[in-house]
């Protein structure tokens, strides 16, 4: 264990381990996202739309299904983990992005 136990983060290596490379990665992506929201793609709220609900569904539809599941199958104490696939369906969305991206067409710069 390794970290302060007085303030509860007395941590093994892997913990610390993937509990820094996850706030890397919500960090790398925030900061990605406030940049097409300032100045690239998403500035434009029509040209927006599209994405921000993508990303709305994302979200809700994994945790919908696993609740519906869930509840189907009786076991209402797992209800506490609805927010596993969301975290889950978003890196893995990402990680289908950056596999496949390179050969998605580029947007126009124009004002479309």
């Amino acid at each position: 264990m390794v970290g302060p136990a007085a303030l509860h983060l007395d941590l093994t290596l892997a913990q610390w381990a993937a509990d820094g490379l996850l706030a890397v990665f919500f960090l790398v992506v925030g900061l990605e996202l406030k940049q097409e929201i300032v100045t690239g793609s998403l500035r434009n709220p029509r040209q927006a739309a599209v994405p921000v609900l993508a990303a709305v569904g994302g979200m809700a539809v994994p945790a919908i299904v696993y609740v519906a599941v869930v509840t189907a199958a009786g076991a209402t104490d797992a209800l506490q983990g609805w927010a596993i696939p969301t975290a889950t369906d978003i890196a893995f969305a990402l990680a289908v992005l950056a596999v496949f991206g390179r050969g998605l067409p580029v947007p126009c710069a124009c004002s479309c």
